[in-house]
């Protein structure tokens, strides 16, 4: 049971990794320039639904596949009426001039329906690292939200709603002073997950991204992400530019 519970929270975490992880993929670097690639203009409409397309369908952290690993992960789970969990760990280290501090923050909650059938799950997660080594320091804060319902024998899918948000900040010492941002905040409504082959079958998502840099330069990147079932999805950005993915 305990390394099924260690495997549960890797599990639930991949969402907020990805996040983080999709983040990075757009960050150009903390830079002044205002002729630097941090512009709006330099990033192609297709270079912006690649990396959402990332966020959602990486094999080892993308959202959908994470998704469907919950939801297989929860048909062998057997959760108590009322179980709750509630734990923070943290650490540190130092390695070859760096410096990083972690804590890592998780809930579960049970909720059980008439004769006391489990029908839902929520879970929580809130992360910090900060990082610090010559002339650089980096942050990164995440927290999740994530709900499975339909856990009941009686349902045939299950129903998934998660709120996912990261922050990112950067700050560069040498050779001059800067400071960026990037964040990043998804949510997903609906997401329906067949019981029976275990594969998203329908469900919406919204992902929107922002990049500040150390000029004062910066964009907005939102997209909505419709799944469509037989593991594939539609990436619609904001200026109506759409593309598919499959995982």
């Amino acid at each position: 049971m305990k390394k099924t519970l260690f495997t549960k929270r890797i599990l639930q975490a991949g969402v907020a990794l990805s996040i983080i992880v999709a983040a990075t993929t757009f960050e150009p670097g903390c830079t002044k320039s205002k002729s630097s690639t941090t512009t709006q203009d330099t990033l192609s409409s297709a270079t912006m639904a690649t990396s959402i397309g990332n966020l959602v369908t990486s094999p080892q952290s993308g959202i959908a596949p994470q998704a469907e690993a919950n939801a297989s992960m929860y048909q062998s789970m057997n959760f108590a009426c009322g179980y709750i969990l509630d734990t923070t760990f943290s650490g540190s280290t130092n390695v070859s001039g760096m410096s990083m501090n972690y804590q890592l923050t998780y809930a579960d909650t049970a909720f059980c329906g008439s004769g006391s059938t489990l029908t839902k799950v929520d879970f929580y997660m809130k992360s910090y690292m900060n990082m610090t080594m010559t002339g650089l320091y980096e942050g990164d804060a995440a927290k999740t939200f994530m709900s499975m319902s339909g856990l009941d024998t009686a349902s045939t899918n299950f129903v998934l709603n998660e709120s996912c948000s990261s922050l990112d900040t950067i700050k560069e010492t040498s050779p001059t002073a800067l400071t960026c941002y990037v964040s990043m905040t998804y949510g997903a409504s609906n997401i329906t997950i067949s019981k029976s082959t275990n594969q998203i079958v329908s469900g919406t998502a919204t992902v929107q991204y922002a990049y500040t840099t150390g000029g004062g330069n910066s964009y907005n990147v939102s997209a909505t992400v419709r799944f469509l079932g037989n593991r594939q999805a539609t990436i619609t950005l904001a200026n109506g530019y759409v593309s598919t993915v499959s995982w």
